[in-house]
């Protein structure tokens, strides 16, 4: 018995993509830094279903491996062209959009405002990871496991603007 071996992706998605599937079309996009380094979603036109991966978190506290500030901007801007429902990374599994979106949107801006005032304020980061946006908790689950590491990243991002 041959061993099977697992196919690579290696086409690299540096812009806006259309893979024709015949009775279906999907388009691929490219992010900039947001949640990550390489966030990428995946529309299906025939059912206006985005595929949003680490892009979208429901119930599940969001994890900042990439940019504060660029996960808000791409929040905005994945919605065109609207599509009808949401596919999230974590939680879901479907959400309707853009309401599906909002709870996150509202955890980030928190965040971002609530990380500029302490800079602001000139507290150190120690202090800004033990108040910047604990009222939150109730929302998120695993809040207490993710939360901390969020801020340390938004607080590194924001201190130099």
């Amino acid at each position: 018995m041959s061993a099977s071996r697992t196919p690579l992706a290696i086409t690299p998605i540096s812009d806006s993509t259309v893979i024709d599937l015949g009775a279906r079309a999907l388009t691929l996009v490219p992010w900039e830094t947001a949640h990550s380094e390489s966030d990428l979603t995946v529309f299906d036109t025939a059912t206006a279903t985005l595929f949003v991966g680490d892009l979208l978190f429901d119930e599940h506290s969001p994890a900042l491996d990439g940019s504060l500030l660029g996960w808000l901007r791409v929040l905005d801007e994945m919605g065109t062209p609207p599509p009808a429902r949401v596919v999230p990374g974590h939680g879901g599994p479907v959400l309707d959009w853009p309401k599906g979106g909002e709870a996150l949107t509202r955890y980030l801006e928190t965040l971002r405002d609530e990380t500029r005032i302490a800079v602001a304020e000139g507290l150190r980061l120690s202090e800004a990871v033990a108040t910047v946006g604990k009222d939150k908790a109730d929302n998120w689950h695993l809040f207490e496991l993710f939360h901390r590491r969020n801020v340390t990243a938004a607080f590194t991002e924001l201190e130099w603007e």
